[in-house]
């Protein structure tokens, strides 16, 4: 038994790592710009103090690029960026909770990936079928990341475009999820805080999976 509360403590820990130091970066980033938007409007203001109202709406407009780089075009990227690795480390975390647990309780079988299936689902389903799991107990966040994993593929397959099949399924997913919506040109939109609340769920997954895996009594081989 020491043993198995030695493999489960680690993989609790680095769950828990993983997820404090994305969502600590995102916090990081999301400042750092909101200072260089702040920083960029006093040089403006002081530029624009002694001049006519012909040359401030002159010198105005030389800015207006630099406000709209670092107010849409800088976060948007850093959003995606952030939602992606986001994603990466779902799935590299149930792929690593699969084989941490098959050190810890013996299972007959090593997890091992197949094709044509997504992998966080097959990670899942190991865990679900080895350790009887309740299902129930993370539901809700698992439905929402099923439609999360639909907008990343959208994001590496299709640069952000929902495909005809997907389109549907993730225009509903965004009228509810408010932090991410489809824009006028069909474009997946990031907004601010969107990657917060995506870390949340993550973070809520893994919580409630833990707490399953733990409460888990079958005998150690």
């Amino acid at each position: 038994m020491m043993k198995r509360r030695m493999h489960l403590h680690f993989l609790k820990r680095k769950l828990q790592h993983d997820v404090d130091d994305l969502k600590e970066v995102v916090e990081m980033s999301e400042l750092h710009l909101q200072k260089d938007i702040r920083s960029l409007s006093i040089h403006v203001e002081k530029e624009l103090a002694d001049l006519s109202e012909e040359e401030k709406e002159y010198t105005a407009g030389w800015y207006a690029e630099d406000f709209f780089r670092l107010d849409k075009v800088l976060p948007g990227i850093q959003r995606r960026a952030f939602f992606l690795t986001a994603m990466s480390m779902l799935e590299a975390n149930l792929i690593y909770s699969c084989k941490m647990c098959h050190r810890a309780y013996g299972f007959e079988k090593e997890f091992k990936k197949k094709r044509d299936i997504r992998t966080i689902i097959q990670a899942l389903d190991y865990l679900n079928n080895n350790l009887s799991i309740r299902q129930h107990s993370y539901k809700y966040y698992w439905d929402i990341l099923q439609h999360l994993w639909t907008i990343r593929n959208c994001l590496v397959h299709s640069d952000g475009k929902p495909s005809s099949k997907d389109e549907k399924e993730i225009t509903d997913f965004c009228k509810e999820f408010s932090s991410i919506k489809v824009d006028r040109l069909k474009g997946i939109v990031f907004k601010k805080g969107s990657m917060e609340k995506v870390i949340h769920i993550i973070d809520q997954l893994f919580r409630r999976l833990m707490d399953e895996i733990g409460r888990n009594k079958m005998p150690e081989k």
